[in-house]
């Protein structure tokens, strides 16, 4: 809630930027939550409560009488929203975050198949070979591969239609 809360006083902050403001509040979500679903939540609850108040003063505080002032309104809220929730959206599953630990490397992506991760983690490390492999269930898997002097592992689960991945690179202490 406290990230919500967040995302709409950015949105809040912005809301007189009519297109921009969805773009802005879209990209701020998303490097609030690391979750595709906690991030579109985040983005849509700031858009739709800034429009909200948008809307509330126009129609209260302004007053402003212009005939087909609203359906214009509505339309650049709604426009406003959409690009939120878009740019939330596809700027969290584009996006990975990468942390540098004492002695280990530390990835967070998204890909659209257990092969693409595993693939995307081992592409540039020779002669990898998988020593442990556990299923959870059908959708969350944990893999340990070696490669020469480097121990890759990783835990992948089903997450918005994509495979969240979450690896830790290390130096092989054997």
């Amino acid at each position: 809630m406290r990230k919500a809360l967040k995302a709409l006083s950015v949105a809040l902050a912005v809301w007189w930027i009519p297109v921009l403001n969805g773009v802005i509040t879209g990209l701020y979500s998303s490097t609030l939550e690391r979750t595709v679903r906690g991030s579109v939540f985040t983005s849509l609850f700031g858009s739709l409560s800034a429009s909200a108040v948008y809307i509330a003063v126009d129609t209260f505080v302004l007053r402003i009488p212009l005939i087909g002032h609203y359906p214009l309104l509505l339309f650049i809220s709604a426009l406003g929203t959409s690009l939120s929730v878009y740019f939330a959206y596809f700027s969290t599953v584009r996006s990975a975050t990468v942390r540098l630990t004492a002695g280990a490397l530390e990835l967070e992506f998204y890909a659209d198949s257990l092969e693409e991760a595993d693939s995307t983690l081992t592409r540039d490390l020779a002669d990898c070979k998988t020593r442990e492999m556990r299923l959870f269930g059908e959708n969350r898997a944990s893999v340990r591969k070696e490669c020469g002097r480097v121990v890759v592992e990783y835990e992948a689960w089903r997450e918005g239609g994509k495979v969240k991945v979450r690896a830790r690179v290390h130096e092989n202490l054997l």
